[in-house]
């Protein structure tokens, strides 16, 4: 049975310019479970709906995180805000099978903000020992996306590519691919997005302190929150990048109008993170969120159901060499996860294809 920690939500709100001082928030934890020190927590702004429900909570600007204390405890003063839609709760979670650690977000709606004594349910979360009824797998189903027009409208809005110009520009192959001379080399650039299509994250934990290259696990988490780690590959020191990739993600393959291979790359490592969002539904307001700082730094990599891992063309090794290709018709090939290091729902869409002309 999974014990549960509650949190009593006791806000300080502002009124018309003036502050209403009322008690600290407070955390307690459940008899059954022992207190989870240093949890970060952050306070959530939220669009509610005419039925009152919460659409979409994100990390409130007014408002840093806090850290619970030895006893399990923290404090957060809403300041200018007269109510938060959710809290975001981040707890390190360790596995059983090595020393590395991996984090989650659990992120929660608040029915009556600001009131004093709300309770909050956190499951706990269990490692799984394999073949132990643990509940449903959520596994991640990775799929390369190839051009805009495979991207459904209603999902337009959600594409975030950061520094990438206007949402549409410079996503996806087939639509960002050039060819480029780098000195006695010619280079065949393009974009990639990989997404995660499934129920479950792309969940990888690494060993800490191993120099530039870590052994990983991937976390399956299930649907009662157990989670079972496997050995999934390593994650290397990228130097012209300077942070740490997860290694042989992806392979691309250049194939003449017959289907044989004319030139490819050696397999692709990437740092693992949310570009893009690419389904409208994902994530939901309540319930798990991997971590994702995206600073490709620390022991734990992520890319969430409905997001995408996007690296455009101009990154190091984003490249097939043509040097003394003919010019001609190809097919560009590209396989995610081509070591099948990988546990995925579906490992019959990992293949996306595009066709360039070489001229002379």
């Amino acid at each position: 049975m999974a014990s549960r920690f509650s949190a009593l939500l006791l806000a300080s709100l502002v009124a018309a310019g003036c502050a209403t001082s009322v008690d600290a928030t407070t955390v307690s934890f459940a008899d059954s479970q022992a207190p989870v020190a240093n949890a970060q927590v952050i306070p959530l702004a939220g669009n509610r709906g005419p039925d009152g429900g919460v659409d979409i909570l994100a990390v409130d600007p007014n408002n840093g995180s806090v850290a619970t204390n030895d006893a399990g405890q923290f404090e957060i003063d809403y300041g200018t805000v007269p109510a938060v839609a959710g809290v975001q709760i981040t707890i390190d979670v360790p596995s059983e099978v090595s020393d590395a650690v991996g984090q989650i977000e659990w992120r929660t709606v608040l029915d009556d903000p600001g009131a004093q004594g709300v309770e909050l349910e956190i499951p706990e979360l269990v490692s799984c020992s394999a073949g132990a009824d643990c509940g449903t797998p959520l596994l991640p189903d990775l799929s390369p996306v190839i051009g805009w027009g495979d991207v459904e409208p209603s999902v337009a809005e959600f594409l975030r590519p950061g520094t990438v110009g206007p949402p549409s520009a410079g996503l996806f192959p087939a639509e960002t691919w050039f060819v480029e001379q780098d000195g006695d080399r010619r280079l065949l650039r393009f974009a990639t997005v990989a997404a995660n299509l499934g129920e479950g994250p792309l969940d990888i934990i690494a060993l800490p302190g191993e120099g530039e290259t870590s052994q990983t696990w991937q976390r399956v988490w299930t649907s009662n929150w157990n989670f079972h780690d496997s050995l999934s590959g390593e994650f290397i020191f990228h130097e012209e990048h300077d942070h740490v990739h997860f290694d042989a993600f992806e392979r691309y393959t250049l194939r003449d109008t017959s289907g044989a291979v004319v030139a490819e790359s050696e397999k692709v490592s990437f740092c693992l993170r949310d570009s893009v969002r690419l389904i409208e539904d994902r994530p939901p307001a309540e319930g798990l969120m991997l971590v994702d700082d995206g600073s490709c730094e620390g022991q734990q990599q992520v890319i969430n159901p409905g997001f995408g891992d996007h690296y455009h063309a101009l990154l190091e090794d984003q490249w097939i060499d043509i040097t003394g290709v003919p010019a001609g018709s190809y097919e560009v090939e590209i396989v995610v996860d081509p070591l099948d290091l990988i546990i995925e729902s579906n490992e019959d869409n990992n293949v996306g294809s595009f066709r360039v002309v070489i001229e002379p």
